[in-house]
């Protein structure tokens, strides 16, 4: 398996956010999670102390009934918590902390993905007291600081979103599986345990029930996890190419069918216009379940034309 350090992602917004975003645990976040605009089915997710409140105010569901202390499911017709007019009937379910996603209360409404729904829905949920929207990754934010997932889970979780190819998506399922982190903890134990070893050896070297090759069998652990660690992190290399795609520049003359080679590779007509390109043109390819970045250039030759010339530059600096 090829998995990368948990060290990789850390400068991307994805993680930013996460960190940035202050949890504000006091009130109670909710969020559209299945995007805006006409589709079958909208989705709405509640998460915190407050999230039994979405229920009482915006159904007719029994809350005091002793089935809301465990998991639940109901279908329910959803009415404005103000008004109290139908806005929709839907599905309505019921996770009570810490047995769900964020660990914390939650609650999901999902409903007909009508635009007027989605917009009633949200401006229902905001009339709520201690309610208001979600910030970018707050939910997963809340998972982590709860405990339900770690650092790699949640880079496995961004990868697995962004997943475009087969391979893309089985590396990543088995970062947001936790396999990243069954590595990092038999590291850390394997670090643990020779401490302990070595600091045996220290406070009790002279005694005679202590293992005389305790430090060489230490030493030679360390070292194999050293030897460990390298591999991986060269693993790592290969992970991010299947993550970002492995880039292929197609470079050649001026008119020698560069752009006829790109329209081939890729079974589509991404260049219309004959003659020189003058700009780089890319294209991905999903090759067998890995994904190739595929970038057209300008021919190279001599030319007095500026903006061919200029693109020529940009050719050799690719």
């Amino acid at each position: 398996m090829i998995f990368r350090t948990s060290l990789t992602l850390a400068g991307t917004s994805f993680l930013k956010n996460i960190i940035r975003n202050g949890s504000g645990k006091s009130s109670t976040i909710f969020s559209l999670c299945s995007g805006h605009g006409k589709c079958g089915v909208s989705v709405f997710r509640i998460s915190g102390p407050d999230a039994l409140s979405a229920i009482k105010s915006m159904t007719k569901i029994n809350t005091r009934s002793s089935t809301l202390t465990k998991k639940a499911v109901f279908y329910a017709k959803i009415l404005h918590s103000r008004t109290q007019k139908q806005i929709d009937q839907g599905i309505v379910l019921w996770f009570p902390g810490p047995n769900s996603f964020t660990g914390e209360d939650v609650c999901e409404l999902q409903t007909h993905g009508g635009p007027a729904i989605a917009k009633l829905i949200l401006s229902s949920l905001s009339s709520l007291q201690k309610f208001r929207p979600a910030l970018p990754g707050e939910f997963i934010r809340r998972s982590f600081e709860n405990s339900k997932i770690d650092l790699t889970q949640v880079e496995g979780l961004h990868d697995l979103i962004n997943a475009e190819t087969s391979e893309q998506h089985s590396l990543a399922l088995n970062m947001y599986n936790g396999q990243l982190k069954e590595t990092y903890t038999n590291w850390s134990n394997t670090l643990l345990k020779n401490l302990a070893y070595l600091e045996a050896l220290v406070d009790f070297g002279e005694e005679d029930n202590l293992d005389e090759n305790i430090y060489n069998k230490a030493i030679q652990s360390v070292t194999c996890l050293h030897a460990e660690v390298a591999n991986h992190l060269n693993d790592s290399r290969i992970y991010e190419q299947i993550r970002d795609g492995v880039k292929v520049c197609i470079i050649g003359k001026s008119n020698v069918g560069k752009s006829s080679l790109l329209n081939a590779l890729c079974n589509e007509k991404y260049i219309f216009v004959s003659g020189t390109t003058r700009d780089i043109i890319e294209v991905t390819v999903n090759v067998d379940g890995y994904m190739l970045v595929v970038s057209d250039t300008a021919g190279m030759r001599e030319t007095v034309d500026k903006v061919e010339r200029l693109g020529i530059e940009r050719a050799v600096d690719w």
